[in-house]
Order: structure tokens, then C-alpha cells, then sequence
């Protein structure tokens, strides 16, 4: 039986492949809980709406969940970014 070498492009698969699992999964479960909180807020604020009460603060929550979402996947992009840049030098 020969013996199975892996080619360097081989190995930079599997090491980006792990990278992106360890960095990214974890903003990914973020990114997903603030998609949740905000479907959630959004049907709380209809409701609200619904039975003619005030909606400023949840309509002001509701803005900073969005700022941070949009935080998050900034910096998910930005990680992407520096691994790639990291496994291509």
C-alpha cells in the first residue's frame, strides 16, 4: 500500500475549513439569535400597534437589533476575510 500524501492545496483546505469552524460558527449562532429577536420584536410591535399602544421604545430596540446585527456580519465578512488572507500568504 502506497503511502497518501496530501498536496499543500490539500492541506489548505482542511486548515480553512477548520478555521472558518472555529471563528465563524460561533457569530454565525449570533447572527442567527438576533435574526430571531427581531422577527419576534417586529411581531410584537404590530401587535402593538394592533391595540393602539405606544411603539417607540420596542421601534427604537428593534433599530439597535438591526445595528448589531448589521455589526455582526461585518465582522463575519472581516474574519473571512483575514483567514483567507492569512492561508494565501
Amino acid at each position: 500500500m502506497s503511502g497518501l500524501r496530501y498536496t499543500s492545496e490539500v492541506w489548505t483546505a482542511m486548515h480553512r475549513s477548520e478555521l472558518i469552524e472555529r471563528e465563524i460558527r460561533p457569530v454565525d449562532a449570533r447572527i442567527e439569535k438576533l435574526r430571531a429577536d427581531i422577527r419576534t420584536s417586529v411581531r410584537r410591535i404590530q401587535s402593538l400597534k394592533a391595540e393602539g399602544h405606544a411603539t417607540r421604545s420596542s421601534v427604537r430596540t428593534l433599530a439597535m437589533l438591526y445595528r448589531t446585527l448589521d455589526a455582526e456580519r461585518r465582522y463575519r465578512n472581516a474574519v473571512l476575510k483575514l483567514i483567507n488572507s492569512r492561508l494565501r500568504a
